[in-house]
């Protein structure tokens, strides 16, 4: 009997130092990665269309040390910042120009939102004012970022 209720203790505690350990909390430790939804709404898709072909899509992006990137180009000259983040389509012709990301085990950094393969070298998405949008992912970061209006470089 006591066998019995000493392995069910030593299941137990294995067993909550497994959830602690998933969760990154055991000796006060946080966890580094996040779940969360990035989403946007592109204000001048119109005018951005004739940057826009149809293998152009949307990639969520690390900030490199210096603000810095590493690009690579396709057959036809155009860029793409390197990243094994989420995707997202270019919103279609007459629609409502948001753009959503669902981030799964999203490090805790700073990030932006590339246009991949459009005309524009090194294109990425711009706040008002011509900055580009800075997405900052952190301990305090809910499950939905809403990024709010953004625009795609067009010059």
């Amino acid at each position: 009997m006591r066998a019995r209720i000493l392995a069910a203790c030593v299941l137990g505690c294995f067993t909550l130092m497994g959830l602690l350990m998933s969760r990154g909390e055991l000796l006060g430790g946080e966890t580094k990665t996040h779940s969360v939804t990035i989403k946007g709404v592109i204000t001048n898709l119109a005018e951005a269309r004739q940057l826009i072909t149809s293998d152009t899509y949307l990639q969520l992006a690390p900030l490199g040390r210096g603000g810095n990137f590493s690009v690579s180009y396709d057959g036809r000259g155009r860029t793409a910042i390197s990243s094994n983040l989420a995707k997202a389509s270019i919103p279609a012709a007459g629609s409502t120009a948001a753009f959503s990301f669902d981030c799964k085990g999203l490090d805790e950094g700073t990030y932006v939102v590339a246009v991949q393969l459009s005309a524009v070298n090194h294109s990425v998405v711009l706040r008002s004012g011509q900055q580009p949008l800075r997405i900052k992912v952190s301990k305090s970061t809910g499950p939905t970022l809403d990024v709010g209006e953004v625009t795609i470089p067009v010059r």
